[in-house]
């Protein structure tokens, strides 16, 4: 996590940063269980996200980014729903 140059994280939400919970796995592919919401607390522009290990701070693993394919706007008082799949396979 402390060694990311291409993006910046938003911080402008409710608590600290969402766990992430596995669905079932099916073809190679796991989805979270639920949407994870982030209530807005700021106006910004997403453009994407991100799966980590730490609820704070820089020093849990980073296992992935994405950009969004198109970014979102957001202001205080919405809700972000972020759902993610985690796809694997053999090499």
């Amino acid at each position: 996590m402390a060694s990311h140059s291409s993006w910046t994280e938003n911080t402008d939400y409710s608590g600290n940063r969402k766990e992430w919970t596995e669905g079932a796995a099916s073809s190679g592919s796991m989805t979270n269980s639920s949407s994870v919401d982030f209530s807005v607390t700021g106006t910004a522009t997403i453009a994407g996200a991100f799966l980590n290990t730490a609820a704070t701070g820089t020093a849990g693993t980073l296992y992935g980014v994405v950009d969004f394919s198109s970014s979102r706007s957001v202001i205080s008082g919405d809700t972000l729903q972020v759902t993610v799949t985690v796809t694997a396979a053999s090499a």
